[in-house]
């Protein structure tokens, strides 16, 4: 008799609708840079962020992150080329659903292994134009929708709009010098730079200066001093060799900027104005980050990657930094201040 309720009961059993737990979702994120980098590491944040505020934390998402660190580590293209090939192979280990790509040594090295599989990539920070990598990849169309699994966020600089700030601030004009790495990143922003100053009033009032040492990069800061043609500079030294032959990126040239130059520096990043430089209008990269999540979302809801245009960095802030403007004597007017989104 037992016999038979053991059967029964395992027929009842069999019979039951099985319950199908849900995988999690797998997120892969890689930076270009490091762990410290104050491009990358705002934008990584903000994309985490927003997507643990979607809803998507522990319980029903894995989170994987890479830094390539070619700034500072990788710096070669061969080099570039090795490290991105171990993300990758993590990548194909992993089988994730998304991976964001945060700035252009990633996507540069890793969309082409990625365009068509399974995984769907947003990138987020990327200086150089969609159309110019699509003359490769053919990931979008006139239009800028994707016709493959790529989408995500181009980081536009605001740069006119950020000299003209500065111009209001101090009430005069004047020429502005870029101060420049001659490295892969220094290159491409300097050569956006440029871009969106291509056709404005500050087409013909700016000039660059390429560095490669940090000897190299005092002596520009210094001649920036002496030329009274300067009303201020952009810095934009992503990587440069010290004496030791060790790379350094933005946290250490900054202070050194800070000792030295005694003209206005022009922010292309928020994160600058914060590590002390004066201000400007600049792009957000927190929000930037951000920007991509939301976009991932809407792919993890099952909206196709196909409707998602690439789309511009939207918020920018209007920042400067108090104690470089008392250093440099700039008295800030009432009415700009009124206008400042953040005061450092």
């Amino acid at each position: 008799m037992r016999s038979v309720k053991i059967v029964i009961l395992i027929a009842l059993i069999l019979l039951l609708p099985k319950v199908v737990f849900a995988k999690p979702i797998k997120i892969f994120m890689v930076q270009s840079y490091s762990e410290i980098d104050l491009c990358g590491v705002p934008q990584l944040r903000g994309a985490m962020d927003t997507l643990k505020r979607a809803g998507f934390n522990k319980n029903n998402a894995v989170f994987y992150t890479f830094f390539m660190r070619t700034k500072t580590l990788y710096t070669t293209r061969k080099q570039m080329d090795r490290i991105a090939d171990k993300a990758y192979n993590q990548i194909i280990s992993v089988k994730p659903d998304i991976v964001f790509l945060f700035d252009d040594n990633a996507f540069r090295e890793l969309a082409p292994k990625l365009i068509n599989t399974h995984c769907i990539v947003v990138f987020s920070g990327i200086n150089v134009l969609p159309e110019d990598y699509n003359k490769t990849l053919h990931f979008i169309d006139k239009n800028r929708y994707p016709i493959a699994n790529i989408t995500g966020v181009y980081e536009k600089l605001h740069v006119e709009d950020s000299i003209k700030f500065v111009q209001t601030v101090l009430n005069k004009k004047g020429n502005v010098t870029i101060i420049s790495s001659a490295d892969r990143v220094g290159k491409i922003i300097t050569k956006q730079i440029q871009f969106e100053l291509n056709g404005t009033p500050f087409a013909n009032m700016y000039k660059v200066i390429w560095v490669k040492t940090t000897e190299e990069y005092k002596r520009a800061l210094e001649n920036i001093n002496d030329d009274n043609s300067t009303m201020a500079y952009i810095l934009n030294t992503q990587s440069l060799t010290d004496n030791n032959t060790k790379k350094i990126g933005m946290p250490t040239a900054i202070p050194i900027a800070l000792q030295i130059a005694k003209k206005p520096d022009i922010i292309i990043n928020s994160t600058y104005c914060k590590f002390g430089l004066f201000g400007g209008v600049a792009l957000n990269f927190y929000a930037m980050g951000s920007q991509a999540a939301e976009m991932a979302i809407k792919i993890l809801q099952h909206v196709s990657v196909k409707d998602i245009r690439i789309e511009d960095a939207e918020k920018t802030n209007i920042v400067i930094n108090a104690a470089r403007a008392e250093y440099l004597k700039i008295k800030i007017p009432i009415s700009i201040l009124n206008s400042i989104n953040e005061i450092y």
